[in-house]
């Protein structure tokens, strides 16, 4: 039997992530009660999606990770690989936190009747432009 113990190294922590994106979601849904579906909560909308992609991309690249483990590719090779999965894992977690970002900036100005040109004030959290 082989073992992988890369590959099951890299499961366990996307198993850690992939529970890291769903709690928000949960919260986001019982804080805006809506249970089924994203309602039009822009919020929620950007969560699902990020745990959607993570979904739809990590357990075929563990699976070609394993793969490639199972076959005796060079150690450096299948961590390497890998790593760059776990980087694009970064980059969907880090584009659903700008997203929301984004969605907290365009509520903050429209409650303040005011537009993303002018500084925020500490009501919004300082939101400015180039933020």
């Amino acid at each position: 039997m082989t073992t992988l113990p890369i590959t099951s190294l890299f499961a366990a922590g996307f198993a850690l992530a992939l529970v890291s994106l769903s709690i928000p979601i949960f919260l986001r849904r019982v804080k805006v009660g809506v249970m089924i579906g994203q309602g039009e909560d822009g919020v929620l909308r950007n969560r699902i999606r990020a745990h959607g992609n993570f979904v739809e991309y990590v357990p075929p690249g563990l699976i070609l990770l394993a793969l490639a483990e199972a076959q005796g590719i060079s150690t450096a090779a299948v961590l390497s690989a890998g790593a760059a999965l776990a980087l694009a894992f970064y980059y969907i977690w880090s584009a659903e936190r700008r997203a929301w970002e984004g969605d907290r900036r365009r509520a903050c100005f429209a409650l303040r009747g005011d537009s993303p040109s002018n500084t925020g004030s500490s009501v919004c959290g300082g939101f400015d432009r180039s933020g």
